[in-house]
């Protein structure tokens, strides 16, 4: 029979018109917006969608009895790409991947054969799927008719487009997908397009500009450049993926004289919309004629001020000034991104407002006044005055002015650099001027994620990227020679051999590359020897352009709490960053390292509208350990020293337990001091398990779901139940490992908070602290002899604005989601009480994979302390099969009976590297708490 003459006729003209397919060349191709992509088969590659993060692991087990080998995971995605031993051709791979996924059906989602577009390597999955849409006016029944004539089937219609099918090719077809997604495009009557519904991963993108020397600038972005460490620095580059700034941002820099015309700076400059340039008049009666980018504020020395400034900031001669000071500061603050030449700034598309800096009060505080009434958002000052060198009213005034109503009332956010020698310049008869609360006082870190002995005190917020090789007054060594740093900072310099080149200035500084290059006429245009506070300061004021270009509404004050809650918590070793405050509090009682180190990404994200890749302003948290509050650019098991490092995720501070009798709830300004106790599993007690959520997002989250579960003690935590996702906020069906609690005494498996309002670590245990805090009654079991007796607690925290992320909800390994994701945490509880120098407890090994796993335990124990294992060593690799678990004993052997803690690490090995998976602490006291 033939079955094209029982079609209607509109099919059969479509068919015919399309007989001819491919017969034009030997290439293959698809469509992409009317053109033709050519792309390359490979013939002994395919590739299988895993259905969560960690099912990649269980692939081999049924790739290799069919003669398939990994080839590799494809980064931030969960396409993992198998090899054929033999090339094959199209038939042939199709049905190869249509086996594999019949045998793969609970691990694989999709497999198909791999394409790769000419020119790009990036793999391309081409599976059984395709996508049409079909002109207005064709019907379903023509849809049909016309899928069945090809051995076709629709998977799902676009519920918001109408028109458009995914379709899927069945194995009646003689073609596979990609050919019929081009057969289906040509039918031009009835199809607007069609194409592959290619499995593309998606590449983990940071914004890398063009320009030439932005490689040495690594306060955006350190790659280990001349032996720094990796990351000690402000992540712009990732910041950048949100905002790069706009030219409505302006940044106003009150400095030395600046070079007017570099080309780095010049594309940046604002413009004064009511001014005529050149015409000597003062078009918008400011009182400054032609102030067309900024103001000269200096020369102002005659009784009537006659002839006082002028409208060119460069000064009498650009050659004068601290060699170029304020062309540098300028270029890290806003220097042009993006554009092929030199240096990019932290806000590369903001504006620069120019203000040559005068030498008296007055005049000071008329650049400051200048400054507020032209509209700056941000005015940086990198400079002050020494200590003992008052800073008087008129300046003060001015500053207080700015700070208070400045944006319309929502104030200037106003940047001063501290003293670069090491001292305190907060406190004494006559402060430095960075003391002043409505200013953010910035001092510097290296390239090493270490404090640089430069300006210290109680009043300064942060620390930036920067360094300092001169020799120091105050008898310290300088960053270099005493190796806390490796490089100082490259910016714009002023053109040609003056400025702070070192072929003229003398400064032997290091850098990763040559300054002036030889070849490059424009090289000596940079310099790669700025340093000291002067250019950490306006790093940090670049990333507030960044942020209030992500949202102008916020206030000064959110605007400072927002770095200040962002800040990584570097070098805690020296700054002994407060467990409750997040604020550095070494012993002395005088801090050095502030809130931490500015991190551009983190607060940007926070503000930014969700549709740029932002939070829109609520950011829901836990807290994973005592220097954990919210951050998760890095996993929150990093310990940022200069030498990285590993402290335990398991260790939530906003977790606590009243074990019976119960004590008065505690509130958000006691929390921290509410005595965390052990669980009781006396039958018949219950216990009450108290969770704190904060937010570190200006705006209140209108609704918060928290859920808490408890599981058996182990360093690693068994996995989350396959349904667990599809059931939460409900509980799952399997509460075998991971046992639900209620709310509050009720049957309700969540709690559920109302409008929770701003709760940094900026407010934390002050009266503006709107941290909440929910209870859970925690009945615990009985003590059974084959179990560890002591629990895990998880916390999670769920909101219609900042929801758990859908890479955790792929995934089910809890030691692989508490470290990245802020809306989750936990808290393995093991206190014991014990007057014997030798102690003995049990807990779960645990492989929670899916895959076979390599580990090794290791030890961190009070001097004279020392411990064993049934079963396992410590330092020891050892092998366990996916998802299992081995209970084991310790004994703890301790010369003296002191109260002490240990924590035991498990690492899985890996090759050639190793990863922190799970740990647990137990603190051994000599009392009941």
């Amino acid at each position: 029979m033939n079955t094209q003459r029982m079609l209607p006729i509109w099919m059969t003209l479509v068919l015919g018109a399309t007989g001819a397919l491919g017969q034009e060349t030997n290439r293959d191709f698809f469509f992409s917006r009317g053109q033709k992509v050519f792309v390359t088969v490979s013939q002994d590659e395919i590739g299988v969608l895993s259905r969560d993060k960690r099912a990649a692991e269980r692939i081999e087990g049924f790739a290799a009895p069919m003669q398939l080998q990994v080839k590799r995971e494809v980064p931030g995605s969960r396409l993992v790409l198998l090899r054929s031993p033999k090339p094959l051709n199209r038939n042939e791979l199709t049905a190869l991947t249509r086996d594999v996924k019949r045998r793969g059906e609970q691990t694989i989602g999709r497999a198909g054969f791999v394409v790769r577009a000419e020119g790009s390597d990036t793999p391309l999955v081409v599976t059984d799927r395709f996508v049409v849409r079909f002109k207005p006016g064709t019907s379903r029944q023509q849809v049909d008719e016309l899928n069945r004539a090809n051995g076709v089937q629709v998977v799902k219609q676009n519920p918001f487009i109408k028109e458009q099918y995914l379709l899927r090719v069945t194995e009646a077809s003689s073609i596979d997908a990609l050919e019929m997604a081009n057969r289906y495009h040509l039918m031009k009557e009835f199809v607007v397009y069609s194409h592959p519904n290619f499995i593309m991963p998606s590449e983990p993108r940071e914004t890398i500009p063009t320009d030439p020397l932005f490689a040495e600038q690594w306060h955006h972005r350190n790659t280990g450049q001349n032996v720094g460490t990796v990351d000690a620095d402000v992540d712009t580059s990732l910041a950048w993926d949100i905002t790069q700034g706009a030219m409505g941002t302006l940044i106003a820099v009150i400095d030395d004289g600046f070079d007017m015309v570099h080309p780095d700076l010049t594309p940046n400059f604002w413009i004064n919309p009511g001014e005529i340039a050149g015409n000597h008049i003062d078009d918008d009666g400011n009182t400054f004629t032609n102030d067309v980018n900024g103001w000269d504020f200096t020369g102002c020395e005659s009784e009537d001020d006659s002839g006082c400034g002028d409208n060119n900031p460069t000064g009498d001669d650009p050659h004068q000034g601290i060699r170029g000071h304020g062309t540098a500061v300028a270029g890290l603050a806003a220097g042009k991104g993006n554009n092929g030449l030199g240096v990019t700034g932290t806000c590369p598309n903001c504006r620069l407002m120019l203000l040559r800096k005068p030498e008296e009060p007055f005049e000071y505080g008329l650049a400051f006044n200048y400054a507020q009434a032209m509209g700056a958002q941000i005015i940086n000052s990198s400079w002050g005055f020494p200590v003992g060198t008052p800073a008087l009213d008129s300046l003060l005034d001015a500053i207080d002015e700015a700070a208070t109503n400045g944006r319309g009332g929502l104030g200037s956010v106003i940047f001063f650099a501290m003293d670069n020698l090491h001292r305190n310049g907060c406190t004494g008869q006559n402060p430095d001027i960075s003391s002043l609360e409505n200013v953010i006082a910035i001092s510097s870190a290296t390239n090493r994620d270490r404090f640089d002995l430069s300006g210290f005190g109680n009043c300064m917020e942060l620390l930036a990227p920067s360094a300092y090789t001169l020799a120091r007054k105050d008898g310290i060594q300088n960053t270099v020679a005493s190796g806390r740093g490796t490089l100082d900072l490259t910016s714009t310099d002023l053109r040609g051999p003056a400025g702070f080149n070192a072929s003229v200035s003398g400064l032997n500084c290091p850098s990763t590359g040559p300054t002036p290059s030889p070849g490059d006429p424009n090289a000596q245009d940079y310099t790669h020897c700025f340093m000291g506070t002067s250019a950490a300061t306006p790093i940090t004021a670049g990333v507030a352009g960044l942020i209030l270009t992500a949202n102008p509404g916020l206030t000064r004050l959110q605007v400072k709490q927002l770095l200040q809650d962002t800040a990584d918590k570097i070098e805690d070793s020296a700054g002994a960053y407060s467990a409750v405050t997040g604020f550095s509090s070494p012993a002395t009682g005088v801090a050095t390292h502030g809130w931490g180190r500015v991190n551009a990404f983190e607060a940007v994200r926070v503000v930014a509208p969700t549709a740029q890749g932002g939070r829109g302003g609520v950011d829901i948290f836990f807290r994973d350990n005592r220097l954990d509050w919210g951050n998760t650019e890095q996993p929150s098991n990093t310990l940022f020293e200069p030498t990285r490092g590993h402290m335990g995720h398991w260790e939530s501070m906003d977790i606590k337990v009243d074990a019976p009798p119960h004590r008065k709830a505690p509130t958000a300004a006691n929390f921290d001091a509410f005595t965390d106790e052990t669980p009781s599993a006396i039958p018949g007690r219950v216990n009450r398990v108290y969770v704190r959520v904060r937010n570190r997002g200006p705006t209140p989250a209108s609704s918060v779901t928290v859920k808490l579960l408890w599981s058996q003690l182990g360093t690693a935590l068994t996995p989350l139940p396959g349904d667990f996702w599809t059931a939460f906020p409900g509980n799952s069906a399997d509460t075998t490992q991971w046992h639900p609690l209620d709310c509050q005494g009720t049957a309700s498996p969540s709690c559920t908070l109302t409008q929770l309002a701003y709760s940094g670590s900026s407010v934390a245990t002050t009266s503006s602290d709107a941290a909440r805090i929910v209870q859970f009654d925690f009945p615990a079991p009985p003590v059974n002899p084959n179990l560890p007796n002591h629990f895990c607690l998880l916390a999670l925290a769920d909101s219609p604005e900042d929801g758990i992320a859908a890479s955790s909800k792929a995934g089910f390994v809890v030691d692989d989601i508490t470290p990245t994701d802020n809306n989750v945490t936990h808290r393995n509880y093991f206190n014991l009480v014990s007057t014997s120098k030798v102690r003995k407890f049990s807990f779960f090994i645990r492989n929670p994979l899916d895959k076979p796993g390599r580990f090794t335990l290791r030890l961190q124990a009070p001097q004279g302390w020392k411990a064993s294992l049934t079963q396992f060593g410590f330092d020891e690799p050892f092998t366990l099969e996916p998802r299992s678990e081995v209970l084991v004993t310790a004994t703890i052997r301790r010369p003296s009976v002191q109260d002490g803690q240990l924590t035991i690490l498990q690492e899985q090995v890996e090759p050639q590297t190793s990863k922190l998976l799970g740990g647990l602490r137990v603190g051994i006291s000599s009392k009941r708490k």
